[in-house]
């Protein structure tokens, strides 16, 4: 984890972003004390699961607790916790630590009482990852839990997890944050760092992070460490190699309008640039999506506008009239098609060169 994401990490539930529902119910269980002995946090990478797991184990065991729930950060169990030495905290990565060893361990430790809280805590990461050995050693240890133990079991991939295991926790479901959500923490870190983020360089770049604020902080210390005091959509085209919606709507009016030179030079000006073309296609992409949505339905201004500067929404609405439904349906599959082939094509613009000439046909 990256300096900025250790620096800003949420410490009490008030600091957590999004999540509100699962906030609300952790917040109640330390209320009234009625604690389950399993969890299940499962959502999408960097939207909070371990946070929120650390600042529930820091809660349970806080030695003053303010207003019935919220960790003091004060005493020596929180501190210790923040600090990562709390010993009756153990996170382990069951990415690296999978087999049935690792959940042996556990299962000799957990009948151990706490050394210095209330309740000796278990953050499984990643426990999708763990062997099918591992996976049924863990449920007999959640089916005669001792009750000083709790285990939170954190998962980008529930799926993957036996049935048997789920059904013995009590399930979370974290979602991604919104751009603007993402987006408000960019410019407060901004702000804390005396560096200037302006609205649209934060938007981007909460668009871009897809509803993963750690993959937000992660750009955004990118570019702290470039020394600079503000950070512009410039910035943005310079040192990371994304492209701005002016530039995309230049592209997308050479590919409607069928100029197939302008669309191929436009494309080799900015691979030559630098621009980064797997961005550059994502972001093309959800430009198509966006003006599709809004011509097949325009009662759908108000989700694409949630997303979307109000400039930027005014002017596909006006875009949207001049371009045809089909028009969009077949750019989209097109430009689709030419994403997957770049992966694996030995040449990064080809894909997109024949995508051109395709819709310019």
């Amino acid at each position: 984890m990256g300096r900025i994401s250790q620096i800003y990490r949420p410490k009490t539930f008030k600091e957590v972003i999004g999540q509100e529902l699962v906030v609300r119910t952790l917040i109640n269980a330390v209320k009234t004390k009625r604690i389950s002995s399993a969890y299940l946090f499962a959502g999408p990478r960097g939207t909070g699961k371990t946070t929120l797991a650390r600042i529930f184990a820091k809660a349970l065991n806080c030695e003053n607790l303010v207003e019935g729930y919220e960790p003091c950060n004060q005493c020596q169990n929180c501190l210790q916790i923040n600090e990562g030495k709390f010993l009756d905290l153990i996170e382990i990565d069951a990415a690296t630590h999978r087999g049935i060893d690792q959940i042996r361990e556990l299962k000799e430790a957990i009948k151990f009482a706490p050394s210095a809280g209330k309740y000796k805590v278990w953050i499984l990461d990643e426990a999708h990852m763990l062997t099918l050995e591992a996976s049924n050693a863990l449920l007999k240890t959640l089916e005669e839990p001792p009750s000083h133990a709790i285990l939170i079991l954190a998962t980008t991939n529930p799926q993957k997890l036996p049935e048997t295991i789920i059904s013995r926790c009590q399930v979370f479901e974290f979602k991604r944050l919104t751009p603007f959500q993402i987006q408000k923490k960019l410019e407060l870190i901004g702000e804390k760092e005396g560096v200037e983020i302006t609205p649209k360089a934060s938007l981007s770049i909460a668009l871009a992070s897809e509803g993963a604020l750690r993959d937000a902080e992660s750009l955004i210390e990118r570019l702290f460490s470039l020394g600079v005091k503000k950070i512009d959509e410039k910035i943005l085209e310079n040192y990371l190699g994304w492209v701005s919606f002016e530039k995309v709507e230049e592209f997308f009016e050479a590919l409607f309008e069928k100029k197939t030179d302008q669309a191929l030079k436009f494309l080799a000006q900015i691979y030559g640039g630098g621009t980064d073309l797997d961005y550059f296609l994502t972001y093309f992409l959800n430009f198509l999506r966006n003006l599709y949505l809004l011509k097949i339905n325009p009662n759908l201004e108000k989700i694409i506008s949630f997303s979307l500067p109000p400039e930027e929404t005014k002017r596909l609405l006006e875009k949207k009239e001049k371009v045809s439904s089909e028009f969009l349906k077949k750019a989209i599959e097109v430009f689709l098609r030419a994403k997957r082939e770049m992966k694996i094509s030995p040449l990064p613009l080809l894909p997109i060169e024949l995508a051109i000439i395709e819709l310019s046909q």
